[in-house]
């Protein structure tokens, strides 16, 4: 299935660790770090790990290092995580992406 534009993705803002905390295992690339200041969501752009559900959805390749636009902000994909359920048990596993908010922004 190609992605189009109605091609629905669930978003979770998240903070750094938010990966090693939940013992999600990346599948390429790398996670988010402090050391990489564009990784943080900030106006218009931030970095994102997206799962291997929305990898297989873009249909590229290679989809580390594509830009991708996603909830009005520019960006890299930096890494694909390992599909994981984020939704109950029975449901499919729907694309998804991350990106690393503002701490104070987690809880709003």
């Amino acid at each position: 299935m190609p992605m189009s534009a109605a091609t629905r993705v669930s978003f979770t803002g998240v903070h750094y660790d938010f990966t090693r905390t939940m013992g999600i295992s990346l599948a390429a690339g790398r996670d988010f770090s402090e050391g990489f200041t564009a990784d943080m969501y900030q106006d218009t752009t931030a970095n994102f790990i997206i799962n291997a559900r929305l990898a297989e959805i873009i249909g590229k390749e290679e989809v580390l290092g594509m830009e991708l636009e996603f909830i009005g902000a520019k960006g890299t994909i930096v890494g694909i995580m390992e599909d994981y359920h984020f939704q109950p048990l029975g449901s499919d596993i729907e694309p998804m992406a991350l990106a690393p908010v503002p701490f104070d922004n987690l809880f709003h």
